[in-house]
């Protein structure tokens, strides 16, 4: 069974509801407890930082998320959109410290002025992606140039180019997607994003678990 944290944040009835095309079981979680016979989390969100940080401790969820990183055979975790931001130590949008599981920041979208005209903020819509070789199992089956929807203000930057698995390019290029072990973190919506999400998730779902 997948766990999708409800958190008040994102909507995770639409991941919920693509899981459960491709077959698989997938129930919310508002609590920890909840997720207790849970073999993967997905971690979703859409909205601000500080207020995902804020929501996920009154919840319980920050010490058990880090306890599950720190694991190294772990339950294979995924964050979408706002729940990449969080695995993240910090954010240019918030004061609040993130998760801290991936070494890096989350920064504000900044283009120079040779950028002409200048991409809108938010960056939404369709963007190609291209992988790299840190999540192989993730995109598997997915072509070099797959698409997906984003919605976003800021973007990820990695300590480590190790735990780059993807990026995708808006004035610059910026990483879309993270892997450090069984954690992985993706930028934009899989649940928006028709035939390509859907592999995505299916792959997240046939990951080996504990």
């Amino acid at each position: 069974m997948i766990a999708i944290i409800d958190y008040g944040m994102g909507n995770p009835t639409s991941i919920r509801n693509m899981l459960g095309r491709l077959g698989h079981r997938a129930e919310m979680a508002r609590t920890p407890e909840e997720a207790a016979g849970a073999d993967r989390i997905i971690l979703p969100g859409v909205g601000a930082f500080d207020e995902g940080m804020t929501r996920l401790a009154e919840l319980g969820w920050t010490d058990c998320l880090r306890s599950e990183a720190a694991v190294q055979d772990g339950r294979p975790l995924l964050g979408i959109c706002l729940g990449m931001q969080l695995l993240f130590p910090s954010s240019e949008e918030g004061k609040l410290p993130g998760l801290g599981l991936v070494n890096g920041a989350v920064l504000k979208f900044r283009f120079g002025a040779e950028i002409v005209p200048l991409p809108r903020i938010p960056h939404m819509g369709w963007r190609s992606i291209a992988t790299a070789a840190t999540a192989p199992e993730l995109f598997a089956g997915l072509e070099q140039d797959a698409r997906f929807y984003f919605v976003h203000s800021y973007h990820c930057r990695c300590a480590n180019s190790a735990e780059v698995a993807a990026e995708a390019d808006y004035g610059f290029r910026f990483i879309c997607a993270v892997r450090r072990g069984r954690l992985f973190g993706v930028q934009f919506h899989p649940e928006k994003s028709h035939r390509y999400g859907m592999r995505l998730l299916d792959n997240f779902s046939r990951l080996p678990a504990t």
